[in-house]
């Protein structure tokens, strides 16, 4: 977000792109529920969602819809 930012980018135009899975191999994949805080705290509005038909379960759904329901995507 901070790189858009810097390009003049105004927050609400931004719209941060999240994933669950690790590429890196790393064994613990991030869940939804860790993004909220984050993105709610950013100040934009909308978010994309890297793939998430391939990979996410059902806890990662119900994740995902409290997150958007605790605002993660920014002001309704």
């Amino acid at each position: 977000m901070k790189f858009y930012e810097d390009w003049g980018w105004p927050k609400d135009r931004i719209h941060p792109t999240i994933a669950t899975y690790q590429p890196t191999g790393d064994a613990t994949p991030k869940q939804v529920k860790d993004y909220v805080a984050d993105l709610k705290a950013a100040g934009t509005t909308g978010i994309s969602f890297y793939l998430p038909e391939s990979y996410m379960d059902d806890t990662q759904w119900a994740q995902f819809v409290q997150g958007l329901a605790d605002g993660m995507n920014g002001p309704t």
